[in-house]
């Protein structure tokens, strides 16, 4: 998981976060927001957004993504 480093050390939302590999390529991201329906607001923060490459399914990168949100 590369953090550019605009991105490091903020902890406001809402924020994406990109899986690449070694040569730059996207293999994931996953988005995290305050919260997604207005009626949600007490369930915060919230996961939006979660992708990864058809090719990637399997190879551990969406709980790469997860595991980096906690």
């Amino acid at each position: 998981m590369r953090i550019t480093e605009r991105e490091a050390g903020l902890d406001d939302l809402p924020v994406t976060f990109v899986a690449m590999d070694g040569t730059g390529r996207v293999l994931g991201g996953v988005g995290l927001s305050m919260y997604d329906l207005e009626e949600r607001r007490d369930r915060s923060p919230w996961v939006v957004g979660m992708i990864v490459r058809p090719e990637q399914h399997g190879a551990g990168v969406g709980q790469l993504l997860v595991r980096h949100l906690c």
